[in-house]
């Protein structure tokens, strides 16, 4: 924030049109992401799991295919087109 707030006040960084807005879409994407973590973290035994090594394997696999689902969609739902985070130029 405060390298934000120096760059701004130098003249050295403009923000473009439409910041604002996909810092919000971002924002709610990390915030729903974050919850269903914070859900797989309390509805799977993680700690018992250690006694099966492919099983708790399987689901951190599960939990980490979901998390993109649930991130990226609701991203799309929210607005965002995808193509946004694809790097564009050298």
């Amino acid at each position: 924030a405060l390298l934000l707030r120096g760059l701004l006040k130098l003249g050295a960084y403009t923000p473009a049109a439409g910041w604002v807005a996909f810092a919000a879409r971002v924002a709610l994407g990390c915030a729903v992401l974050g919850a269903g973590l914070w859900w797989a973290g309390s509805a799977l035994d993680w700690l018992a799991l250690g006694a099966r090594p492919w099983a708790r394997a399987g689901a951190m696999a599960g939990v980490l295919v979901a998390s993109a689902v649930v991130y990226f969609g609701v991203l799309r739902l929210a607005g965002m087109e995808l193509r946004q985070f694809m790097r564009r130029g050298a």
